[in-house]
């Protein structure tokens, strides 16, 4: 009883002294604490009837002074109400509550003593805490360690070849000391497990097999470091240290004590990962890490179109994640100008050749027009454009999409894979004109189609992300589909620009105007600040490293919960495509249409899967997606707009 007493009184003084942070320099000038010696102490009543007596007396911690007591008559004057976990009653709180009172919460244990306690519209009422989390006011995260001196001492700590000359106990040497047999971590059912394949000493009542000595049977569950229990411990090489709970930071005598005798601990309890990583190129729908463990943050690298993960544009499902790296401003880590290897390449005259060079060369057709792509099949409508567009101008087609001519045999074999290459680069600036339509239309989706011309003096045809003007070199550094009402108008426009020097080079102010090549404030500062590029060849400059150490970043500092939404892969919901002469629409955009309502139902399905919290498979997810096809509820979900 003194030992709660004065456990009691200590744990009064830290919740005191951080509590008093916030309610005590509010009352200064009331109280005037440091000036005047006669000024009354401010009042803390403990609430939660946790002690057998009933006691009012004053505490000093440090420098401040309070009154503390538990006689509930007292609430009035009391300016802080202290609560203490373990013994909350449901239907015992002081209301109504007055504006005066804030409220203090200690509470050490896991879930399984309040079942309450963990949840948000309970804690939101405390104006201060001291639980396990680090996160709270007065962390009690390492309380079960008695001290740094005992962590590091050698007294009881045994060696190697001692534990191993042990004859009264079996190999592998484990011990395991419990009697709490009903966990929310399973540790039971694990143990029992375990216990079929190694010899396990159980001295607790759950699962025993053995006695402890007589002189440590009475109290070992009340003196957790008792020197005779310690000496005893520490004989052993392992032993079982799983909490009967997982939560962050929850980290009992479980974990402490063979750390403190120099046994190994077979811990399962407070994970060690706070973060999950998904690449979304790889993403498989039945392959989620649930039940989702509520300190993990859910983290996205996903640089690609809706076109190769239909689902990932929608907010049911992006809405699941605390951290994205998208080519969208809005995602935590932007990657709207990754595929520009770097500022310098943009305003190197390494690879420019002048109009007079461009001009005389007679192996590329006026009006000098290259398009290389091998992706035949796109949401943007592209490859229906360029047929158009290649019936009133010559363009030389070296990809596998409305191919014409052949790449010269240095290049053909890795141009997909080596982007930036120099034979690459070489190639291509002997034109004056390149083809620069993405696959998708999406804000900020800008892609090596954009900055490839411009690295090598050449005029991209854009057709794609609808900011695009916010990051052009300068104001008018591409010649832009949208501009011109069908691909004739933008023919007729490409012969005329073709035989204008002085028209075309006004094109390229980023390699001609040396004293000021790039003009765009945005850019210029997204180069100066962005952190990754593809031009970046060192390890730590990898797409993946950056991001994990964002993510590294953002988990160590973590504050409010962040949720990812539609703006993070800011994709239109209806394809849109480049406009054709006909002014009908390209036949393949049907089905693009009808593959993103699919991808709306799959994003709802997630939802669903997402928000039960259960392990689900992908044969369980093609047969919910089957389901409500069967059933017309993917057709009937909110039509793309």
């Amino acid at each position: 009883m003194r030992l709660a007493r004065r456990w009691i009184i200590g744990s009064t003084c830290l919740i005191l002294v951080g509590l008093l942070h916030f309610v005590y320099w509010d009352l200064v000038e009331v109280f005037d604490i440091e000036q005047s010696e006669s000024s009354a102490p401010i009042e803390l009543l403990w609430w939660t009837r946790h002690m057998p007596w009933v006691y009012d007396e004053l505490r000093r911690c440090g420098v401040f002074e309070c009154r503390v007591t538990n006689k509930r008559k007292r609430l009035a004057s009391a300016r802080a109400v202290l609560f203490y976990g373990t013994f909350l009653e449901t239907g015992d709180f002081p209301l109504p509550r007055s504006l005066q009172h804030s409220w203090a919460l200690l509470h050490e244990e896991s879930p399984k003593n309040v079942a309450y306690a963990p949840f948000d519209d309970f804690l939101q009422h405390f104006n201060f805490t001291s639980t396990f989390s680090r996160y709270s006011d007065l962390p009690l995260t390492t309380q079960w360690l008695p001290s740094a001196h005992d962590l590091i001492s050698m007294d009881y700590t045994m060696s190697f070849d001692f534990k191993s000359s042990n004859l009264n106990v079996a190999s592998p040497s484990v011990v395991f000391l419990n009697s709490d047999c009903d966990t929310m971590s399973g540790r039971e059912h694990y143990m029992k497990e375990l216990m079929r394949h190694i010899n396990v000493d159980s001295f607790g009542s759950c699962l025993h097999n053995k006695d402890l000595p007589a002189s440590l049977q009475k109290d070992y569950m009340d003196n957790l470091y008792s020197p005779k229990l310690l000496r005893f411990l520490s004989r052993y090489k392992f032993m079982i240290a799983i909490e009967n709970a997982v939560c962050e930071d929850y980290i009992t005598e479980k974990f402490w004590r063979p750390l403190v005798v120099g046994v190994i601990p077979i811990y399962f309890g407070s994970p060690s990962i706070k973060a999950v990583l998904f690449y979304g190129t790889a993403l498989k729908k039945g392959d989620f890490p649930l039940p989702r463990s509520p300190q993990h943050l859910w983290a996205l690298l996903h640089g690609e179109s809706p076109r190769i993960v239909i689902y990932a544009p929608f907010d049911d499902f992006l809405q699941h994640f605390n951290f994205t790296s998208t080519f969208s401003r809005y995602s935590d880590l932007p990657l709207t100008t990754q595929w520009l290897p770097s500022a310098h390449d943009l305003i190197s005259m390494d690879y420019t050749m002048s109009f007079d060079f461009k001009s005389s060369n007679l192996n590329v057709a006026s009006p000098s027009v290259v398009f290389l792509s091998s992706d035949c099949d796109t949401m943007s409508g592209r490859e229906h454009y360029m047929k158009e567009l290649m019936r009133h101008i010559n363009v030389d087609s070296f990809g596998s999409c409305l191919h014409n001519k052949d790449l010269p045999a240095s290049l053909q074999k890795d141009y997909m894979d080596n982007l930036y290459s120099p034979k690459l680069l070489r190639f291509l600036s002997r034109y004056k004109f390149m083809i620069a339509i993405e696959n998708a239309v999406c804000e900020d989706y800008i892609t090596e189609k954009f900055w490839r011309p411009l690295v090598v003096g050449v005029i991209p045809i854009y057709f794609g992300s609808p900011s695009i003007k916010d990051w052009q070199p300068q104001k008018k550094s591409a010649i832009f589909v949208n501009d011109f009402p069908n691909a004739a108008a933008l023919g007729r426009y490409l012969m005329e620009l073709s035989e204008n020097k002085t028209e075309y080079d006004s094109f390229r102010g980023h390699k001609l105007n040396r004293s000021h090549p790039i003009q765009n404030e945005k850019l210029l500062h997204n180069l100066m600040t962005y952190r990754y590029h593809t031009g970046d060849l060192t390890l730590q400059g990898s797409l993946f490293q950056r991001f994990e150490c964002a993510v590294c970043k953002n988990a160590t500092y973590r504050g409010p919960i962040r949720r990812a939404n539609a703006r993070h892969n800011n994709c239109p919901l209806v394809p849109i495509y480049a406009p054709l002469e006909s002014k009908k629409e390209p036949h393949s955009l049907v089905r693009w249409r009808s593959a993103m309502e699919v991808g709306q139902c799959q994003a709802r399905i997630l939802d669903t899967f997402f928000r039960s919290n259960k392990p689900y498979n992908e044969a369980d997810f093609e047969a919910e997606l089957n389901r409500r096809m069967d059933d017309n509820r993917c057709s009937t979900d909110a039509k793309l707009h």
